[in-house]
């Protein structure tokens, strides 16, 4: 298996569970989906929060691979991180704590998440703000 990974199953046969494993990581990062709250969303909005964040990972992982599929990207994947707005700043600062096993960014996470609430926002944003309390209490851990 080629590392990283993310692993998608269903957790106490109430929650998806998605997991992700990063080369040497002793533990992987586990972000658990209450099945109701995806059933509120519908099929439509769940899948295409799912899929496409299950999609920008593996572009992010794996360029070389998605170098040949270029219809994969989001229409609006910003090829420079510092270019991003705030849901991809989340998306960064949430990888670099997890590739430098640090907690050092939680203070920023915070205030971005926050700011992130107050705005309308697509399926894939509401994912990451509905499952920030678990990515923070992992990232808090190191």
């Amino acid at each position: 298996m080629n590392l990283p990974y993310l692993g998608i199953s269903i957790e106490n046969s109430s929650n998806l569970l998605i997991t992700h494993q990063h080369n040497d990581r002793a533990r992987a990062l586990e972000v658990s989906i209450p099945l109701v709250d995806l059933n509120k969303r519908g099929f439509d909005d769940s899948a295409h929060a799912v899929g496409t964040l299950v999609l920008r990972l593996m572009r992010r992982w794996y360029p070389e691979a998605f170098q040949m599929a270029p219809n994969l990207a989001a229409p609006n994947d910003s090829e420079m991180p510092n270019e991003c707005d705030d849901h991809g700043l989340v998306a960064a600062l949430i990888e670099k704590s997890l590739l430098e096993r640090s907690s050092a960014y939680l203070g920023t996470l915070d205030h971005l998440i926050g700011r992130l609430r107050e705005k309308e926002h697509d399926p894939q944003t509401k994912v990451t703000i509905d499952t920030w309390p678990s990515m923070r209490d992992h990232i808090s851990r190191f």
